[in-house]
């Protein structure tokens, strides 16, 4: 039975790069979405806000996310998907990483959000591929 599994694997090298891609962009999808979940009370006392203000972080990335499924939605079927997956997981990998640069609630707002559109948009796009 392996040897069948391994002979799939490598008469299309290709198709299981794609799918161990797809796997990773998963996980990583998870990953981004615990960060917020343990640091939300460290950047709201590094932001100087309210809990009450913080909070609307969670409602803009969901709208992002929202906004970001619906545009991926708009994907022509028979257009190269592989092009929209790489921006959408480079958005994915560098808004997080300038969070902590953020100095203002409204940079902040504005990070969650173009977060969350890639989330979204990757999310809808890794279903095409």
């Amino acid at each position: 039975m392996p040897s069948i599994l391994f002979e799939e694997i490598k008469n299309n090298k290709i198709k299981f790069f794609k799918t161990l891609l797809i796997c990773f962009l998963f996980f990583s999808n998870g990953y981004i979405e615990s960060i917020y979940g343990s640091t939300l009370i460290d950047l709201q006392a590094f932001l100087g806000i309210s809990f009450k203000v913080m909070s609307i972080f969670i409602t803009v990335r969901s709208f992002g996310f929202f906004i970001g499924a619906i545009v991926g939605g708009f994907i022509p079927k028979e257009s190269n998907k592989e092009i929209y997956i790489l921006i959408s997981s480079f958005v994915k990998a560098i808004a997080p990483g300038i969070l902590p640069y953020c100095k203002s609630i409204w940079t902040f707002l504005v990070n969650a959000f173009i977060t969350g559109f890639g989330l979204g948009f990757i999310e809808i796009s890794e279903y095409f591929f």
